[in-house]
This record gives structure tokens, C-alpha cells and sequence, in this order.
């Protein structure tokens, strides 16, 4: 992270803190004018870049409150502007605070417009912060600080002014219903803080009556006044009010506790006395969200910085994430390779379990290759064995149409098939192709033997029935006549008065049912 500076500016010059932790270190001092100024440039060219915050407690403020119509956006952001070009020409240090709507009527915004009205106190220093490029965070004023603060020293009051003493003067702030109103810087009086009390009064009885004045307090209404003060000066400066003060000012005096307003918002004091500058300067630093009054050319390089800050987190963040997912990765590449060698190592296991089981069966009267060749052997002629059904079928439903013909045998095979030959396998590209062959024995009726020729004719009829229900070949391979030309028609079973048998071969190929 870069250094951060903090510069309290007053009428006396500039005074520079540095910041480590939460604790506001001094450095330097430059007084006002152009030795001072010069001198401060010179320091910024020898130190290194850093976040500079200002912080302005100068008697050189306005303070004009308006209601103006609730608009949003850009239009408002161009009615601020005209408001302040208005009520602060000529100033670019200004700001506008809004202090909520009202409750009636059209309910417009009230706003605070506040500034720097004369801006030759600011503007040598801002001059040469930007010469050296360096990254201007915010313009502060004690007012727009002290606003925290209203609620933890006068709780509960409607309006109040509070006094905070300091090397600058007597700091007063006016507030209504916890919200800032007005404010001015008195003069530093003479001697020590305790002796304080009756400047203070002077002072206070001055406020009173420019609220008076300005018709935001009405006359005779009691006014509470607070003042910071330290452990050591409450006693002294609240004896002195007691003595001075007079009824008619209707100026209620009161002692805030600048320790316990110090432990509030976590600023550590260095001193006993009652000077109120550590808790502003605290407040200036780690009071994030208050009202500044620097102008955007003035916060360029903080821009700038902020933008290269917010790349410098994001690329941080991509590579913690990288980081963390290259550790999954690592961890799951572990994870696998552990579950990796423990399945080998299961595996091994299993192998030294198999080969002892082996070790306790008894010796084949072969080789454990050649049994598996013969189980696949057996496993393709399984595959290859066709079924015969089909072709029974088609005989049965032949026969059924010739109740004079008998089955006297059936004999199945299928084709080029012997113990010395094996089908050849089929392969994924060709389907397998079977041929087989019915050879069948039948005979006619006794009384178809003495009429040889109606016996020959009724085979025939018998094979092209079959031709046609099976869409097969069928080829008659025996008659029981002899059919040559030059001899007479007869058979034996004209002799003896047998059957005519005859034999016939039904051929089917195809693809495998």
C-alpha cells in the first residue's frame, strides 16, 4: 500500500502528518506565503508517491441553506452547480450536503451549500500537489467532519452549538435535529486552553446573536452549548463560564469529555490538553463517506490511482483463484493416482489369487489354449447349425394335400457337410448363407401299381406341390417304374402287390432363419 500523507491547512500554513496505521505522525511545517510553498514542493519531489488528504480549518467558509425541487440524476447534479456558482462565485472548493425533504408542501430538497470563500488559502498548495502528480484524495473542512460527531456529544438535542478548541481558534459549529446548519472559526486566544473559558463565552454570545439575526433561532429561546475539553481544562474553564455567564444570554454551557469523544471514534491522543485536532484529523482519515470539497481536475490522479489499485486487486484475485484451482487440480490428480495404484495393486492381488487357485486344480489332459480354440470351435458351430423346422413344415403341408401318398422316411442334411470339412465362418460384412437338403422316402397306395403311368403322374404332381410350398428345388432321385424308352412299364410292386416307393431331394438356400 503507498504512503498516506495528511496536511492540515490553517492561516498559520501547512502542516504535514504522515500515517502509519492508526496513528497521525508529524513531519513537517510550512508556513503560509512563498518560501513555504516552495519549500513544500521541494518536499514532494523528494518523497514517494502517496495518497494526500487536506484538510482545511480556515475562518474563510460559507454557508447558505435553500430548498430547491427534488430532481435526480444529471439534472440535479447541473442545479448543484448553478446553486454554488450563485451562492460561491468564483470558488471552485464547494459542496453541496443535503439535509433531507421536507415535510410538507411540494417536499423539496433541502440542501447545505457550503465552500472555501476565499480560495488563495487553498490554492498554492493544491497548485503544487498537482505539479507533482500527486494523488489528491479529498478537500476536507472541519465542519463537514465534526457532523459524526453531533450525536455522541449532544444526543438527544434538537439544536445545540458545540465549541472545539484548537491551535486554530475556537471552533463552533451550529446544528438543528443532528444535522449541520452553520459554522465559524474565532481567533486563537491568549494563553494556555484552561484559560479559554471567557473567549469562549464571547464568542458563543456573538453566534447567538447572528442566529438571532438571521431570524434560525428565535430571541429568548435557550441555547445549549457544548464545549470539548480535556480532563485537565473541564474544571478551570467551566468555573470561569460560571462566574461570567448571565442569565439573559440564554447560553447553556455544558463540558464534553474530549477522551471519551476520542475512544469513540478510535483516535489516540498524544497530550493532556483540550486541543481537538488528533480526533479531526482521525476523522478525516477513516470518516469515509463525508462531503468533500476538491474539485475533479484536482482528484485526477487519485483516479488514476484508484483505477490501477482496483487492476492490481483484480489480477491478485484471478491469481489466487488460479492458485486455487491448480491446488484442486494437484489434489485431484493425487486422489486418482492413489486410486490408480490401489486397483493395480488389487489387481496384482487377484492375478496371485487366480494362479493359486490354479495351483490347486488337477492337470488337463491338454493345454488351456487348445481348450479355448475347441470351445470356440464349438461356439461357431453352434452359431452355424441350422434349424430344420422350416423345411418340415413345408413337407407336412405337401402331404396334407395327397392322403394317398405315405412318408416313409426323412432324411436332413445340410449341404457339402462331412466330418473332413467345416463351414466356413461368416464374417461382419456377409451374412451367413446355408444350403440344405431333405431327402425323402414316400410311396403311393397298393392299388397305384397296377396303373404304373397314373402312379408316375401322381409323384409328379407330389414334387411340384412341394416345388411350390417351399420355393426350393426338388429333384425325384427314384421311381418305382422303369421309365426307358425301350422296355414295358413295371415295378416290383406289381409282382408282389407292394406300395410303389419312391425317393425325392428338397434343396433350400438361404439366409439363416
Amino acid at each position: 500500500m503507498p504512503a498516506r500523507y495528511l496536511h492540515f491547512l490553517n492561516h498559520d500554513g501547512l502542516h504535514c502528518h504522515l500515517v502509519h496505521q492508526r496513528d497521525v505522525r508529524h513531519l513537517y511545517s510550512f508556513p503560509a506565503g512563498e518560501a513555504g510553498i516552495a519549500a513544500f514542493e521541494h518536499w514532494l519531489q523528494e518523497t514517494s508517491n502517496g495518497l494526500h488528504t487536506l484538510l482545511a480549518d480556515v475562518a474563510d467558509e460559507g454557508f447558505h441553506m435553500e430548498s430547491v425541487p427534488r430532481v435526480m440524476g444529471p439534472d440535479r447534479r447541473a442545479l448543484i452547480a448553478r446553486k454554488l456558482a450563485q451562492h460561491f462565485f468564483g470558488s471552485p472548493y464547494s459542496a453541496a450536503l443535503s439535509l433531507g425533504r421536507e415535510k410538507s408542501g411540494r417536499h423539496d430538497e433541502r440542501l447545505l451549500f457550503t465552500a472555501i470563500t476565499r480560495p488563495a488559502l487553498v490554492e498554492p498548495w493544491l497548485t503544487a500537489l498537482r505539479r507533482a502528480e500527486a494523488a489528491v484524495a479529498a478537500l476536507y473542512t472541519v465542519p463537514l467532519l465534526t457532523e459524526k460527531l453531533v450525536r455522541q456529544i449532544c444526543p438527544g438535542s434538537p439544536r445545540g452549538l458545540i465549541l472545539l478548541l484548537s491551535d486554530s481558534g475556537i471552533r463552533q459549529i451550529y446544528f438543528e435535529h443532528g444535522r449541520l446548519r452553520f459554522s465559524r472559526l474565532a481567533p486563537v486566544p491568549e494563553g494556555a486552553f484552561s484559560r479559554w473559558g471567557l473567549d469562549c463565552l464571547r464568542e458563543a454570545q456573538k453566534t447567538y446573536q447572528y442566529l438571532n439575526a438571521q431570524r434560525w433561532l428565535t430571541r429568548g429561546t435557550p441555547l445549549p452549548v457544548r464545549i470539548v475539553l480535556s480532563a485537565q481544562d473541564t474544571a478551570p474553564v467551566l468555573t470561569d463560564l460560571a462566574e461570567s455567564t448571565r442569565a439573559p444570554d440564554n447560553l447553556v454551557f455544558q463540558a464534553a469529555s474530549l477522551e471519551a469523544l476520542a475512544r469513540h471514534v478510535g483516535a489516540p491522543l498524544h497530550h493532556a490538553h483540550s486541543d481537538s485536532r488528533d480526533v479531526i484529523m482521525h476523522l478525516a482519515l477513516y470518516g469515509s463517506g463525508s462531503v468533500q470539497l476538491a474539485p475533479t481536475s484536482e482528484r485526477r490522479f487519485y483516479r488514476i490511482w484508484q483505477a490501477r489499485f482496483a487492476i492490481l486487486i483484480a489480477g491478485l484475485l484471478v491469481l489466487v483463484a488460479s492458485s486455487v484451482l491448480s491446488l484442486k487440480w494437484a489434489l485431484d490428480a493425487r486422489t486418482e493416482q492413489i486410486e490408480a495404484d490401489s486397483q493395480r495393486s488389487q489387481a496384482r492381488l487377484q492375478e496371485s489369487l487366480y494362479k493359486r487357485l490354479l495351483s490347486t486344480l488337477p492337470q488337463m489332459p491338454t493345454s488351456l489354449e487348445a481348450l479355448r480354440s475347441t470351445v470356440d470351435g464349438i461356439d461357431q458351430l453352434s452359431a452355424h447349425v441350422v434349424d430344420p423346422r422350416l423345411s418340415l413344415q413345408y413337407l407336412s403341408k405337401t402331404l396334407d394335400a395327397f392322403p394317398d401318398i405315405s412318408l416313409d422316411g426323412v432324411e436332413w442334411q445340410e449341404a457339402d457337410w462331412n466330418e473332413e470339412t467345416r463351414p466356413v465362418p461368416s464374417t461382419a460384412t456377409a451374412p451367413p448363407v446355408t444350403r440344405q437338403t431333405l431327402n425323402v422316402s414316400a410311396s403311393l397306395d397298393v392299388a397305384s401299381a397296377t396303373d404304373p403311368r397314373a402312379a408316375i403322374s401322381r409323384i409328379q404332381a407330389f414334387a411340384n406341390a412341394l416345388r411350390q410350398q417351399s420355393g426350393g428345388e426338388v429333384v425325384l432321385t427314384q421311381q418305382p417304374f422303369d421309365t426307358e424308352s425301350n422296355k414295358t412299364l413295371r415295378s416290383e410292386a406289381q409282382n408282389v402287390g407292394k406300395r410303389p416307393a419312391f425317393r425325392l431331394q428338397l434343396t433350400l438356400t438361404g439366409g439363416k432363419p
